[in-house]
């Protein structure tokens, strides 16, 4: 807080006795706690990253319509975005945010993008070898991105605790029960074995990627947020 005195008798009249700010507005920012819980609502970031992606993709790819409607993206935001987003970023957090907000938030948040992308473009590739149908190229849609999502929110929540499994097995059981007890509700059709051996492939592949590259983003990024730490240490002693 800055400390100030005001007399109109003096001259000056005003008096600022707080000394000059010792760190720049952002560097406090992202020591404050409270950013260390809205770090936790990467997964709405990365919807964000794929989602964009998508609307220019799709420009180009002729052989369908983008691959989601509305009702699709309310399952699949529902319990891979909202709730999850929702819980973390309200639960008690102490720690302190290290580094650039932005950067920190981003980084988690493209390797869950990147796949989802890349998981469309396979069912892109299947749907066209296949002969796929619109409703049965987005229902594969849905169920891969289902899947990363779930992928995201997994690895977010390490490490567990009791409100987080909680949370984990919620958000599974309403992209379970959606796809099974509502799938007329949020149009999704029934993929034959073939097409369904082939979506769960595709996500299973990319499930091994990306936590295999997330987990390599998160030691270059603990490495790199040691070393800002120490070269600010340094230059306080300076």
């Amino acid at each position: 807080w800055h400390l100030y005195r005001y007399n109109p008798d003096s001259v000056p009249a005003f008096h600022l006795d707080s000394g000059a700010p010792s760190m720049g507005y952002e560097e406090f920012l992202d020591g404050e706690v409270r950013y260390a819980s809205l770090r936790r609502t990467f997964p709405e970031n990365a919807k964000t990253l794929f989602s964009a992606a998508f609307a220019v993709l799709f420009i180009f790819i002729v052989a369908y319509h983008y691959p989601f409607v509305a009702i699709q993206m309310t399952l699949i935001s529902a319990f891979t975005i909202g709730l999850p987003s929702f819980v973390l970023a309200l639960e008690p957090n102490h720690d302190r945010t290290r580094g650039r907000f932005l950067r920190n938030v981003v980084t988690r948040a493209l390797p869950g993008a990147v796949a989802i992308i890349i998981g469309v473009v396979g069912a892109v590739i299947t749907g066209y070898a296949n002969q796929l149908t619109q409703a049965e190229f987005q229902t594969m849609c849905v169920l891969i991105t289902s899947i990363m999502g779930l992928n995201v929110v997994f690895r977010q929540s390490m490490p567990f605790n009791p409100i987080r499994v909680a949370l984990f097995v919620v958000c599974l059981a309403g992209l379970f029960t959606g796809f099974f007890a509502f799938s007329s509700f949020f149009m999704l059709v029934e993929l034959s074995t073939r097409t369904t051996v082939a979506a769960l492939s595709i996500a299973g592949v990319l499930t091994l990627a990306f936590n295999f590259v997330y987990s390599a983003v998160i030691r270059r990024q603990k490495a790199y947020l040691d070393a800002l730490e120490a070269r600010q240490a340094q230059m306080r002693k300076l």
